[in-house]
């Protein structure tokens, strides 16, 4: 986390509408990581679960996010709000839906770091469930405000090295944080030789997640196993 030294260290929010509040991410890794390294942590979400403290982080409900396009947005400005009242050192947000709100933030003097956990506007064009047209704006709305956004925030960082190039080219203030697994998690674990010949995915089972990659893998290995944990998309 460079970008943070940027800043004064003391007190920073993260904020999110979209996540869950122990979204491996944002919590486990980066909240956690945060508050050991002497933070004053909190955590910003719209769950409707209450406000609760965790192992040095503390969690504040703004109430359940709404669904529609337009309730996205309003929560956005409510959560923003809501966390200014902090006067945090940083604001790290992780939704595409934050970045109006966000983008409000920092012209408000605030330091604010945007965590982009996918490629939102290529993902928008390749929405199958989308009207061509509702793509095409998508596609540069997000396109746009990430580029405004990268060019005012203090910093930007990609969850993968595609997506740490793409904002490169907007500032030199992008950093890669991987989402890979903390060696901890595999304590403990079997070895190697006792182990099912099976691959293991966990998230969205969706064709943009490459659910047909992962299949047609199965027969290029036959007894290979695939373990699927997640949502499944209704048009599959």
């Amino acid at each position: 986390m460079n970008l943070i030294t940027m800043v004064v260290p003391h007190i920073v929010c993260h904020l999110t509408t979209q996540h869950t509040r122990f979204d491996p991410r944002i919590f486990q890794k980066e909240c956690l990581g945060l508050a050991n390294a002497g933070y004053s942590v909190t955590l910003y979400v719209a769950d409707g679960r209450g406000p609760e403290a965790i192992q040095g982080v503390s969690i504040q409900d703004i109430g359940r996010a709404g669904s529609s396009v337009v309730s996205q947005y309003k929560d956005g400005f409510r959560i923003v709000r809501e966390a200014a009242k902090r006067k945090a050192a940083l604001y790290h947000f992780h939704d595409p839906v934050l970045l109006p709100a966000c983008i409000w933030l920092k012209l408000q003097g605030h330091a604010v770091v945007y965590d982009a956990h996918e490629d939102t506007p290529m993902e928008k064009l390749t929405s199958e469930g989308l009207p061509l047209i509702k793509r095409l704006v998508y596609y540069v709305l997000f396109g746009t405000m990430e580029m405004v956004g990268a060019w005012m925030f203090d910093g930007v960082i990609a969850a993968t090295p595609f997506i740490e190039k793409k904002f490169k080219r907007f500032t030199s203030r992008t950093a890669l944080v991987a989402n890979y697994p903390k060696v901890e998690e595999f304590e403990g674990s079997a070895s190697m030789p006792s182990r099912e010949h099976a691959l293991c995915y966990v998230g969205a089972i969706t064709k943009d997640r490459g659910i047909k990659e992962m299949m047609d893998v199965l027969g290029d290995f036959p007894g290979l196993k695939l373990n699927l944990a997640g949502p499944v998309d209704e048009g599959l």
